[in-house]
């Protein structure tokens, strides 16, 4: 079953997400990080901020957090949002990654997110804990082909379809008030 939702990205948003991305620009450049391994990084760092800005909009109960370890709380309960960019609507067979280096975050969940290359639309895939995202994604180190793609960093994979539902999120979380997601979205 396809439970993937869709997030139309606004003019507000966008410009919400080049904001974030510029303020963690100069973070990451005194701390001396370069937060992303993909070849086209401007794009891929808008994509990453679009990602939090869809999730921001669809689980109004999450705010953003003011540790960079992680991208949202609530209630102590942590959330590392992960965005892949792409050119189609993806599929519950594909595959969510997580960069080796990313796997012993300090977050309790993963949220994870595919946004259209041209920004028009984030979808949300999913999210897994810690915990059972370190159980059951598969290691795909440096040179594994997949499709005509072959990987230059080792990462973590799991398949879309063993994602929570992502309108499931607020009743795992306890969340009572059906006003706390988006239904918009």
């Amino acid at each position: 079953m396809d439970n993937i939702v869709y997030v139309n990205v606004t003019d507000k948003m966008y410009q919400a997400a080049a904001k974030r991305n510029q303020e963690n620009i100069d973070l990451f450049n005194r701390m001396g990080v370069d937060n992303t391994f993909r070849k086209d990084k401007p794009q891929q760092k808008i994509n990453g901020y679009l990602g939090e800005m869809a999730v921001q909009d669809f689980y109004k109960f999450l705010k953003f957090s003011d540790d960079i370890k992680y991208d949202f709380v609530y209630n102590n309960v942590t959330f590392d949002v992960k965005t892949q960019g792409g050119n189609h609507r993806p599929k519950p067979h594909h595959v969510a990654t997580l960069y080796t280096y990313n796997m012993n975050k300090k977050c309790d969940y993963y949220i994870f997110t595919s946004c259209m290359n041209d920004g028009e639309t984030v979808y949300i895939a999913g999210f897994i804990s810690q915990k059972d995202f370190k159980e059951k994604a598969v290691l795909r180190e440096v040179g594994y082909v997949c499709s005509n793609f072959v990987y230059d960093q080792a990462r973590y994979e799991i398949p879309y379809d063993q994602l929570n539902d992502p309108k499931t999120l607020a009743s795992v979380l306890k969340i009572s008030n059906s006003n706390q997601v988006n239904k918009n979205s």
